[in-house]
């Protein structure tokens, strides 16, 4: 082998350092397999449960049915509504002025006292001369046809006055204020008067 004539240099020493490499691939990351997986495991639960859901309604997606307001629901509305202030009717004229319109019925006349009914005066007091005293206050009072006479029974225990009819009530009260007798001591009895005049009986109690 014959030997090498020129001198060495820089390139010489560069081949003498550089040693043999084999070729070979640059390793791959394996970030997107991690992310496959992951995307397969959330997804595949979700795709059973589809499928599940769509194999149970019978192939067919269920539609959302609108909601209905309960049947209490619209009656409370009804109410709502059948309530409203503004909406109820008004009183009618009609009736607002009969309610407001006086009566036109007359009423009945209070029956006035008759004078002229005649009067019977009993001293059942034992006192002398008082049956003409009471006679002669209600001729005063204007009473037309008084009488008087004695009386002996025990019954009425008060002084009383008897009328024969309702219809002479004003007058038998007329007669007992006129005599002094209270209006309780006033009562009808066709029987104890006779059924025609107004009888009134003097006891103890009896002012004169």
């Amino acid at each position: 082998m014959a030997e090498n004539r020129y001198p060495q240099d820089e390139f010489d020493r560069l081949a003498a350092q550089r040693t043999v490499r084999g070729t070979h691939r640059r390793k791959e990351s394996t970030l997107k397999w991690w992310i496959a997986l992951a995307v397969i495991l959330v997804l595949a639960p979700v795709a059973g449960w589809a499928i599940v859901q769509f194999s149970s309604s019978g192939g067919s997606p269920s539609k959302p049915t609108a909601a209905h307001p309960s049947s209490q629901q619209t009656s409370q509305v009804k109410t709502s509504k059948s309530e409203d202030p503004s909406k109820k009717p008004s009183q009618s004229p009609t009736a607002s002025q009969s309610s407001q319109s006086p009566s036109t019925t007359p009423s009945s006349p209070t029956p006035q006292a008759s004078l002229n009914r005649p009067v019977l005066v009993l001293n059942g007091a034992g006192i002398r001369g008082v049956a003409a005293e009471k006679q002669k206050a209600l001729a005063a009072k204007g009473f037309t046809s008084v009488s008087v006479s004695d009386y002996n029974l025990r019954s009425p225990r008060v002084s009383t006055v008897f009328f024969p009819k309702e219809s002479d009530r004003q007058t038998a009260v007329e007669v007992a204020k006129s005599l002094g007798i209270s209006e309780q001591s006033v009562q009808l009895s066709p029987a104890a008067t006779g059924g025609d005049r107004i009888v009134a009986v003097l006891k103890n109690d009896i002012r004169r």
